[in-house]
């Protein structure tokens, strides 16, 4: 399994599990942008893509620590949408 969820997360905003980011929910939302961790059905793990409190570069996390999908709340806290985006 590439990543936790078991779906498609590429383009999508997770959240990283707090044993592997330190911070609030806001600061470990997540936006997957690709990599074979994105993918459930790859037998890569890792994800790149961006930190939402930071919005800057590419950083890599591994698919066994997201958490789970960030939810409609947290979204509009930040602004934007879990919509794939990419």
């Amino acid at each position: 399994m590439a990543n936790s969820l078991n779906i498609d997360v590429t383009g999508m905003v997770v959240v990283i599990d707090k044993r592997y980011a330190k911070g609030s929910v806001r600061e470990r939302m997540f936006r997957c942008r690709g990599g074979f961790g994105c993918k459930p059905y790859t037998s890569g793990s890792h994800i790149y893509g961006y930190f939402l409190v930071k919005g800057v570069g590419d950083v890599g996390i591994e698919g066994y620590m997201i958490e789970r999908l960030a939810n409609e709340k947290e979204m509009d806290e930040l602004g934007t949408t879990n919509i794939k985006q990419i």
